[in-house]
This record gives C-alpha cells, sequence and structure tokens, in this order.
C-alpha cells in the first residue's frame, strides 16, 4: 500500500491495513481488517458478511 513519504524519503511500499467497523447504537457490531488500499473495493463484501453472522437486516 502505497503511503506518505518517510523521512528517507526511498518511495518504498510499506504494510498498512484497512479497518472497517459497523457501529449500532455505539456497539461496534461487526469489524474487518484487509490489505486494500480503498473502500471502495469492500463495502459491499462487508456489508454481506455482516447480514450472514448477524441476526439483522441492514436496511440503509
Amino acid at each position: 500500500m502505497r503511503m506518505k513519504e518517510d523521512a528517507m524519503g526511498n518511495g518504498q511500499l510499506k504494510p498498512a491495513y484497512n479497518l472497517q467497523r459497523g457501529v449500532d447504537s455505539e456497539y461496534i457490531t461487526w469489524l474487518t481488517i484487509g490489505p486494500q488500499p480503498t473502500d471502495a473495493t469492500t463495502l459491499i463484501p462487508f456489508l454481506k458478511d455482516a447480514e450472514e453472522h448477524l441476526k439483522f437486516v441492514i436496511k440503509t
């Protein structure tokens, strides 16, 4: 994942993770961590996985 340059300015790729969390009534209900650089490719799989394991359906 490309991140801001460090002090050395060598442009190396650094390890980083994308964290997504679902919240309901101030409680974290679902959480995923992955190496994907953007949320655009992870939102729909995140919602489908949460619906599969939780007892309620996400409406919006």
